[in-house]
């Protein structure tokens, strides 16, 4: 009897320990969800009177509204550039500081010093390289090749690509480090026995090293994706998302709706979207890049 009381007090005495933790994931993160589903089916606003049920009809509206849909257009457009561009070069950086170059450790640590830098002050050293004036670094090298200055920051159609190029600036480091790890894991056995079948260098690492890093590629895909769709800052600093909304996104458009349309029931509804949007591509991500992951050098 002693022992089956024991046991019973055993088993509560772990949900009073974890209780706190379960409190706080309750309180900041299960109930937020549901209020701002709730939210999203309503007139709310910031100020005004008490929010109305009103059924679909925000999501009724994103359909149409065109900034919201120039907003998404923008969101992706980033979040492909910023991804893929930052996996590409950061995969190729990993490789080669893979091969113990020397001064390697220096170079991840310049690498990743974009990581930690905080955003407010890379926007601004940004906004110095691509000032559209002689003096921006970018134009500056171009005036040193004889080429025009570009309105780099200013210009409707380079301004998207400005940001992205600064995104990408910042995420190699983190991703260089994924992918650093996953190198090191594959082990060295695998590279033998190609050198011995008479495998070169490219054939080794298109059929052993990218088809023994998918897991770490697929890590790297999901998590960049997820942050490309909450792009903020950046835009918000550099651009504002102008000029004419070509750097305005989803994120900073629900931040306008609430702060300066007031308009909090509809920015629920956008945000709704987005977070459906986002899981949704995280399946269909992780489905298609975790197919094959046979080893095959032939």
């Amino acid at each position: 009897m002693f022992k089956l009381f024991k046991e019973i007090w055993r088993e509560r005495s772990s949900y009073f320990f974890i209780s706190p933790a379960l409190i706080i994931f309750v309180v900041f993160f299960i109930y937020p969800i549901f209020y701002l589903t709730w939210l999203s089916f309503t007139d709310s606003r910031l100020i005004g009177p008490p929010a109305a049920l009103i059924g679909l009809e925000n999501f009724q509206r994103l359909l149409t509204d065109q900034r919201f849909i120039i907003s998404l257009k923008n969101t992706v457009v980033l979040t492909v550039l910023t991804t893929i561009g930052a996996a590409v070069i950061s995969l190729f950086l990993a490789y080669l500081l893979s091969k113990k170059l020397r001064f390697s450790n220096l170079y991840k640590t310049l690498l990743y010093i974009p990581v930690i830098t905080p955003v407010v002050a890379s926007s601004r050293i940004w906004e110095y390289v691509l000032e559209s004036t002689p003096r921006g670094l970018f134009n500056y090298i171009l005036s040193f090749l004889q080429l025009p200055p570009q309105a780099w920051l200013d210009s409707p159609r380079l301004a998207i690509y400005s940001v992205a190029i600064m995104m990408i600036w910042q995420g190699v480091g983190w991703d260089m480090i994924i992918f650093l790890v996953g190198l090191r894991g594959i082990p060295d056995v695998f590279y033998e026995v190609a050198l011995l079948d008479g495998a070169n260098a490219g054939q080794r690492f298109r059929h052993i090293t990218l088809p023994l890093l998918k897991p770490v590629i697929t890590f790297v895909i999901i998590i960049g994706t997820i942050n490309g769709f909450k792009i903020f800052d950046q835009v918000l600093l550099l651009t504002n998302g102008g000029p004419i909304y070509a750097t305005r996104t989803i994120v900073l458009d629900i931040y306008r709706n609430i702060f300066n349309s007031f308009e909090t029931g509809y920015a629920a509804a956008e945000s709704v979207f987005l977070a459906v949007i986002i899981i949704l591509i995280t399946v269909v991500q992780r489905k298609f890049l975790t197919r094959g992951e046979l080893v095959s050098y032939e």
